[in-house]
C-alpha cells in the first residue's frame, strides 16, 4: 500500500455530528509499520467529545460502548477497510 494512500487516509477527517445527545464517540490511534505507513488502527473508548483520554468507570461497558459506537459510525468509515484493534 503506497504512503499517499496511507496519508489520504489519515487526513481526510470524518464529520462531526453536533447533536451532543446522540454522538457516537471513538478516539482511533493509528499503528504504524517500520516505513510510518498506517497499517491498522486501536479503537478507543471516550465518554464525551473534549475528552483527550479514557474515563472509564466500568471496563465492559467502555469495551461495549466502543463496539456499538464502531458499528454505528461504520468501521469502514472509521479505518478505510484497515483493520482495528
Amino acid at each position: 500500500m503506497s504512503q499517499e494512500k496511507n496519508r489520504r487516509r489519515k487526513e481526510r477527517p470524518l464529520e462531526a455530528n453536533t447533536d451532543t445527545q446522540n454522538q457516537a464517540l471513538v478516539a482511533r490511534q493509528p499503528i504504524y509499520d517500520t516505513g510510518m505507513a498506517v497499517v491498522g488502527y486501536e479503537l478507543l473508548y471516550r465518554r464525551s467529545a473534549g475528552d483527550s483520554k479514557a474515563d472509564v468507570g466500568d471496563p465492559r461497558q467502555a469495551t461495549l460502548q466502543v463496539i456499538a459506537n464502531s458499528l454505528e459510525i461504520g468501521l469502514d468509515r472509521l479505518t478505510a477497510g484497515l483493520p482495528v484493534h
